[in-house]
């Protein structure tokens, strides 16, 4: 679809630059009196290319925050996920009775678990590092009535349990590790609790960590523009107007 996509803006006069290239810095400058933008794009260590325009539209989208566990890396993708819309039907397939672990306490959890539950996942194990959640109260007790649900506040995951793939490499078995459940431990303040004397184990078969993501904008605060730390969304105000921005994720 991609390709598609960039055929019918290069009919509307859409003109493409380098991929290789990335944005690197936001100024506002004068041309003949007008205000417009440069853009410059190029590495992180030198600038290739200038684009100036009247206006400018950020849709650098955001990445996926993570825990930073041993062993993330190599799950991600396989048995960590962060859109259970692209990814929970790999826990239904062939009708077998699986388990996942959803972690997060704001919407986007809850609309995993809903869709998670509505796919047909065996169980469902959400994690929150809270008594109190971001997500909708309705929603929330929503969620507390579904009996394949299973709910675990406060706790933080510590470990992703897994046991490696003597077959990795193969269309069977791609990963070079298989996750077989995580270790949780009880939290205080949204962090694991230095006083806890245990942990649990949790068996399941892969994780959706829906925990929020990080907006690629760094290159726009290198500018001198503000990004909401709650909303991450742009504040032009005090830099510039005519400029539009989603580089939240949405």
């Amino acid at each position: 679809w991609i390709d598609t996509t960039m055929e019918q803006a290069s009919f509307f006069g859409a003109q493409f630059a380098p991929p290789t290239l990335i944005a690197t810095e936001l100024v506002k400058t004068k041309v003949q009196q007008q205000d417009l933008f440069e853009v410059h794009l190029g590495t992180e260590t030198s600038t290739d290319l200038l684009v100036i325009g009247k206006t400018v539209i950020v849709a650098s989208g955001s990445v996926p925050r993570k825990l930073s566990l041993p062993h993330e890396t190599s799950l991600w993708g396989h048995s960590i996920h962060n859109c259970a819309l692209c990814d929970g039907d790999v826990y239904v397939r062939n009708n077998s009775k699986k388990s996942v672990a959803v972690i997060g306490g704001g919407d986007a959890a809850v609309e995993a678990i809903f869709l998670l539950h509505k796919l047909g996942v065996d169980t469902i194990h959400w994690i929150h590092r809270s008594e109190e959640y971001r997500a909708s109260l309705l929603e929330v007790e929503r969620v507390r009535h579904l009996t394949n649900v299973e709910v675990w506040t406060p706790y933080v995951v510590v470990e992703w349990m897994v046991q490696e793939n003597d077959d990795a490499g193969t269309d069977n078995n791609p990963a070079p590790l298989t996750l077989e459940g995580i270790r949780i431990v009880g939290a205080r303040n949204g962090v694991a609790d230095s006083e806890a004397t245990s942990s649990l184990t949790i068996p399941c078969d892969g994780v959706f960590l829906m925990i929020g993501s990080t907006p690629n904008s760094e290159w726009l605060q290198a500018s001198g523009i503000d990004i909401d730390p709650i909303s991450n969304l742009i504040d032009l105000t005090s830099f510039i107007d005519g400029a539009a921005s989603d580089s939240n994720g949405s």
